[in-house]
């Protein structure tokens, strides 16, 4: 008989949002979305050229892009959320020809490609040289504490078994 079990995704995800630094970066994430789309001027309108706004957008892509793939549990889930952050910026970026008083500009647009590709690079760094984000496994042969007696357990002083001293003296 075939048995099929299914793995619930909320199982996966609840440790994964109860960090309050994911809280933060989905809060931040919202923001962007929420202020790309709402009705009125942006930074766009202070200056032109690749100015304050610009430098702007680099930086909100590239810090929403390094987070998932720096110190979410898995590289894997990291990777696909954060490749999705320039398409996002792609499509805020065409939504906004319809948002009045916003306007579409192709230099916002490549801003958003450049924050989130250097995002994601620098988020590889990261892992890759402080080991952020992994699930440290024990050493090769290490036996697990709980699977050792009191007796066996050397780490706790008070526990160890006493020596007793020779009565002989010697």
């Amino acid at each position: 008989m075939l048995k099929i079990t299914h793995k619930n995704p909320a199982n996966y995800l609840k440790p994964m949002f109860s960090n309050p630094f994911t809280l933060l970066w989905l809060c931040g994430l919202l923001a962007m979305i929420f202020a790309s789309l709402v009705p009125g001027g942006g930074l766009s309108e202070m200056e032109t050229g690749f100015g304050i706004d610009k430098v702007a957008r680099v930086i909100t892509f590239l810090l929403l892009s390094c987070y998932p793939v720096a110190f979410f549990p898995s590289i894997r889930m990291g990777l696909i959320i954060s490749t999705f952050i320039a398409p996002l910026g792609f499509l805020l970026e065409i939504f906004q020809k319809y948002v009045p008083g916003r306007n579409f500009s192709p230099e916002d647009m490549i801003a958003n490609n450049i924050g989130a590709i250097i995002g994601i690079f620098l988020a590889v760094a990261i892992r890759f040289f402080f080991r952020t984000g992994q699930f440290k496994y024990p050493k090769k042969g290490a036996v697990p504490r709980a699977a050792l007696t009191p007796e066996e357990d050397i780490s706790n002083p008070k526990d160890s078994p006493k020596t007793v001293p020779d009565p002989s003296g010697r």
